[in-house]
Protein backbone atom coordinates (compact mmCIF):
# COMPACT_ATOMS: atom_id res chain seq x y z
CA UNK A 1 0.00 0.00 0.00
CA UNK A 2 2.86 2.29 0.52
CA UNK A 3 4.61 2.53 -2.69
CA UNK A 4 0.80 2.82 -4.07
CA UNK A 5 0.95 5.99 -2.30
CA UNK A 6 4.24 7.29 -3.00
CA UNK A 7 3.49 6.62 -6.42
CA UNK A 8 0.24 8.80 -6.25
CA UNK A 9 2.05 11.54 -4.52
CA UNK A 10 4.36 11.90 -7.67
CA UNK A 11 1.61 11.59 -10.05
CA UNK A 12 -0.22 14.54 -8.10
CA UNK A 13 2.73 16.46 -9.33
CA UNK A 14 2.58 15.48 -12.52
CA UNK A 15 0.90 18.04 -15.08
CA UNK A 16 -0.94 15.74 -17.42
CA UNK A 17 -2.70 13.65 -14.43
CA UNK A 18 -3.30 16.92 -12.37
CA UNK A 19 -5.33 18.52 -15.12
CA UNK A 20 -7.26 14.86 -15.40
CA UNK A 21 -8.27 15.32 -12.13
CA UNK A 22 -9.44 19.04 -12.32
CA UNK A 23 -11.16 18.59 -15.64
CA UNK A 24 -13.91 17.23 -14.28
CA UNK A 25 -14.74 19.81 -11.47
CA UNK A 26 -16.58 22.70 -13.49
CA UNK A 27 -18.69 20.29 -15.29
CA UNK A 28 -19.41 18.06 -12.19
CA UNK A 29 -19.46 21.37 -9.81
CA UNK A 30 -22.24 23.04 -12.15
CA UNK A 31 -24.55 20.39 -12.17
CA UNK A 32 -24.56 19.18 -8.68
CA UNK A 33 -24.16 22.97 -7.78
CA UNK A 34 -27.27 23.54 -9.78
CA UNK A 35 -29.23 20.66 -8.37
CA UNK A 36 -28.30 21.81 -5.29
CA UNK A 37 -28.81 25.46 -5.97
CA UNK A 38 -32.73 24.33 -7.36
CA UNK A 39 -33.19 22.26 -4.44
CA UNK A 40 -32.69 24.82 -1.57
CA UNK A 41 -34.79 27.45 -3.72
CA UNK A 42 -37.36 24.91 -3.66
CA UNK A 43 -37.21 24.36 0.09
CA UNK A 44 -36.76 28.30 0.57
CA UNK A 45 -33.18 27.55 2.47
CA UNK A 46 -31.53 31.14 2.18
CA UNK A 47 -28.22 29.07 4.09
CA UNK A 48 -28.12 26.09 1.90
CA UNK A 49 -28.88 28.31 -0.91
CA UNK A 50 -25.87 30.45 -0.51
CA UNK A 51 -23.59 27.23 -0.12
CA UNK A 52 -24.54 25.68 -3.75
CA UNK A 53 -23.84 29.42 -4.79
CA UNK A 54 -20.48 29.62 -3.77
CA UNK A 55 -20.15 25.55 -4.78
CA UNK A 56 -20.96 26.80 -8.90
CA UNK A 57 -18.57 29.64 -8.16
CA UNK A 58 -15.55 28.01 -7.10
CA UNK A 59 -16.15 24.81 -9.58
CA UNK A 60 -16.59 27.40 -12.72
CA UNK A 61 -13.42 29.43 -10.84
CA UNK A 62 -11.72 25.80 -10.95
CA UNK A 63 -10.68 26.56 -14.56
CA UNK A 64 -7.64 28.86 -13.39
CA UNK A 65 -5.61 25.83 -12.44
CA UNK A 66 -7.22 23.52 -14.92
CA UNK A 67 -6.15 25.41 -18.01
CA UNK A 68 -2.52 26.01 -16.36
CA UNK A 69 -1.79 22.26 -16.03
CA UNK A 70 -3.79 21.52 -19.46
CA UNK A 71 -1.37 23.68 -21.04
CA UNK A 72 1.81 21.82 -19.35
CA UNK A 73 0.37 18.39 -20.17
CA UNK A 74 -0.10 19.74 -24.04
CA UNK A 75 2.75 20.79 -24.57
CA UNK A 76 4.24 17.02 -23.38
CA UNK A 77 1.42 15.30 -25.48
CA UNK A 78 1.95 17.25 -28.50
CA UNK A 79 5.82 16.18 -28.86
CA UNK A 80 4.18 12.27 -29.12
CA UNK A 81 1.74 12.65 -31.33
CA UNK A 82 1.27 12.84 -34.78
CA UNK A 83 0.61 16.26 -37.01
CA UNK A 84 -3.29 15.56 -37.38
CA UNK A 85 -3.60 14.53 -33.53
CA UNK A 86 -1.68 17.46 -32.50
CA UNK A 87 -4.11 19.70 -34.92
CA UNK A 88 -7.22 18.98 -33.20
CA UNK A 89 -5.58 19.31 -29.78
CA UNK A 90 -4.58 22.98 -30.39
CA UNK A 91 -8.04 23.61 -32.20
CA UNK A 92 -9.93 22.49 -29.24
CA UNK A 93 -7.45 24.32 -26.36
CA UNK A 94 -8.14 27.76 -28.84
CA UNK A 95 -11.88 26.63 -28.00
CA UNK A 96 -11.30 26.48 -24.93
CA UNK A 97 -9.25 29.51 -24.24
CA UNK A 98 -12.58 31.45 -25.92
CA UNK A 99 -14.83 29.98 -24.35
CA UNK A 100 -13.36 30.97 -20.88
CA UNK A 101 -15.42 34.02 -20.57
CA UNK A 102 -18.78 31.70 -19.81
CA UNK A 103 -16.87 30.48 -16.82
CA UNK A 104 -16.22 33.68 -15.31
CA UNK A 105 -19.51 35.42 -16.13
CA UNK A 106 -21.01 32.21 -14.25
CA UNK A 107 -19.04 32.77 -11.17
CA UNK A 108 -20.05 36.27 -11.56
CA UNK A 109 -23.83 35.52 -11.89
CA UNK A 110 -23.07 33.17 -9.27
CA UNK A 111 -21.80 35.89 -6.52
CA UNK A 112 -24.20 38.50 -7.97
CA UNK A 113 -27.30 36.09 -7.16
CA UNK A 114 -25.71 36.02 -3.32
CA UNK A 115 -26.14 39.34 -2.98
CA UNK A 116 -29.37 39.89 -4.44
CA UNK A 117 -32.37 40.57 -2.38
CA UNK A 118 -36.20 41.01 -2.97
CA UNK A 119 -37.15 41.00 -6.43
CA UNK A 120 -33.64 41.15 -8.18
CA UNK A 121 -33.13 37.88 -6.33
CA UNK A 122 -36.10 36.57 -8.20
CA UNK A 123 -34.42 38.06 -11.22
CA UNK A 124 -30.83 36.85 -10.89
CA UNK A 125 -32.51 33.14 -9.39
CA UNK A 126 -33.98 32.27 -12.75
CA UNK A 127 -30.85 33.84 -14.73
CA UNK A 128 -28.74 31.45 -12.89
CA UNK A 129 -31.02 29.19 -13.39
CA UNK A 130 -31.41 29.19 -17.26
CA UNK A 131 -27.54 30.29 -17.47
CA UNK A 132 -26.47 27.47 -15.22
CA UNK A 133 -28.35 25.33 -17.58
CA UNK A 134 -27.38 26.48 -20.66
CA UNK A 135 -23.25 26.77 -19.53
CA UNK A 136 -24.02 23.07 -18.59
CA UNK A 137 -24.69 22.00 -21.89
CA UNK A 138 -22.16 24.30 -23.64
CA UNK A 139 -19.96 22.39 -21.01
CA UNK A 140 -21.06 18.61 -22.00
CA UNK A 141 -20.28 19.74 -25.69
CA UNK A 142 -16.86 20.73 -25.30
CA UNK A 143 -16.28 17.49 -23.27
CA UNK A 144 -17.70 15.26 -25.89
CA UNK A 145 -15.53 17.37 -28.76
CA UNK A 146 -12.01 17.12 -25.86
CA UNK A 147 -13.39 13.21 -25.81
CA UNK A 148 -13.56 12.70 -29.47
CA UNK A 149 -10.00 13.60 -29.93
CA UNK A 150 -8.79 11.09 -27.04
CA UNK A 151 -11.09 8.44 -28.26
CA UNK A 152 -11.91 8.62 -32.16
CA UNK A 153 -14.27 5.90 -31.91
CA UNK A 154 -16.58 8.32 -30.54
CA UNK A 155 -16.64 10.08 -33.60
CA UNK A 156 -18.54 7.19 -35.25
CA UNK A 157 -22.35 8.26 -35.51
CA UNK A 158 -23.27 4.42 -35.36
CA UNK A 159 -21.91 1.67 -34.00
CA UNK A 160 -20.82 -0.97 -36.99
CA UNK A 161 -22.10 -4.31 -35.90
CA UNK A 162 -21.51 -7.35 -37.73
CA UNK A 163 -24.57 -9.68 -38.47
CA UNK A 164 -22.05 -12.76 -38.54
CA UNK A 165 -21.87 -15.15 -35.57
CA UNK A 166 -18.17 -15.89 -35.45
CA UNK A 167 -18.76 -19.41 -35.04
CA UNK A 168 -20.46 -19.79 -38.47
Amino acid sequence: MLPQLDTLRTQIANPEYLYLILEPMALYGLFFGLLFFIATLALKQDKARMVSLFFIAISSLSVFPYRVEKADAMQRTLVVRDTGYTRMMKKHALVRDQSLWVHYTLAGAAFLTLISRGKLATITNLIMIIGGLAALIFFLWLNLKESEIYHPNLRRATAQISQTSPYS
